[in-house]
């Protein structure tokens, strides 16, 4: 399991600046919650959505800090 989620760390690191934080921070959560065994999908889907998502408002719109946008026109 530690050996996995750090793979799938290392992934989400090289990822980053080429597809962006959104896209990326989604596909790690729900991929890396699948790996460790949670079972609600739908639940799962929709934290890989708004939690990425909100924290790239918080970060981009309110602290003024730029984060990697990738291939997303934001």
């Amino acid at each position: 399991m530690l050996i996995g989620t750090f793979l799938l760390i290392l992934v989400y690191i090289f990822f980053l600046e080429i597809l962006g934080f959104i896209l990326v921070s989604m596909l790690f959560i729900f991929i890396c919650s699948l790996f460790l065994g949670y079972k609600k999908h739908v639940t799962n889907a929709i934290v890989a959505v708004l939690f990425p998502v909100s924290l790239y408002l918080i970060f981009t719109q309110l602290l003024g800090i730029s984060l990697p946008s990738g291939i997303l026109p934001i």
